[in-house]
C-alpha cells in the first residue's frame, strides 16, 4: 500500500523544499544582503577565492578597476600588508533598483602587520565618514546568482603610480 504513495509522497516533499528555498531562503533582497555579508567576510578571512566568486566577470568601478583588479588589490591589502585584518563594516542602507541592488555603509580595516598596515588602517579611518556602496547584480534566473559588479566611495583616490598586484608601486605611489 505504502508503495503506491510513494511517488506522490515524494514529489510533495520536492515541492515543499522547492517553496521553501525560492519563498523564503532565496528571497531577492535577503539573498543580497547574505552575498555582501559573505563578501566581507571571505575579506577578513583573506579567502581570495571565496571573493573572486563573488565578484562578476563584468565588475568595473571609478577607479578603472576590473575583476582582476579589485581581486588583486584585496589581496595587496589583506595578504602582503595584514597578518591579522578585521574589517569593521555597518549597513547604512539598501535600494533595491531593477537588476541591480546597492548595499550602502561604513567600513574601517583593523589589524595587525607591517608598517604599511597602519598607514592603510589610518587611511581607511579618514575615509569612514563617508560611505562605500556595493552594487550587487543578478546574474541569471538563479535567484542565488548576484554577484558585485562595483564598489564606489566619494573621496577614495588611488596613489599614483599603484598598479594592483604590484608591491613596488603600492609603496612608492604613497600606499
Amino acid at each position: 500500500m505504502l508503495r503506491r504513495y510513494r511517488f506522490p509522497i515524494l514529489l510533495a516533499l520536492i515541492l515543499l523544499l522547492a517553496i521553501y528555498l525560492f519563498g523564503f531562503r532565496w528571497r531577492g533582497i535577503d539573498k543580497v544582503i547574505r552575498r555582501h555579508d559573505s563578501f566581507i567576510e571571505a575579506i577578513e578571512e583573506k579567502d581570495w577565492g571565496k571573493c573572486a566568486k563573488l565578484v562578476a566577470p563584468a565588475y568595473r568601478d571609478r577607479w578603472g578597476f576590473e575583476r582582476s583588479d579589485i581581486l588583486l588589490t584585496l589581496e595587496d591589502v589583506g595578504r602582503q600588508f595584514f597578518i591579522v585584518l578585521d574589517l569593521d563594516w555597518k549597513t547604512a542602507e539598501t535600494k533595491w533598483e531593477g537588476s541591480t541592488v546597492s548595499i550602502s555603509g561604513h567600513g574601517t580595516f583593523t589589524g595587525k602587520g607591517s608598517p604599511i598596515a597602519s598607514a592603510i588602517e589610518a587611511r581607511s579611518k579618514r575615509y569612514s565618514s563617508e560611505p562605500f556602496t556595493f552594487f550587487w547584480k543578478k546574474q541569471s534566473f538563479l535567484p542565488w546568482d548576484w554577484k558585485l559588479v562595483k564598489i564606489e566611495h566619494p573621496r577614495i583616490e588611488i596613489p599614483n603610480g599603484y598598479r594592483p598586484g604590484d608591491l613596488g608601486s603600492a609603496v612608492s605611489g604613497g600606499f
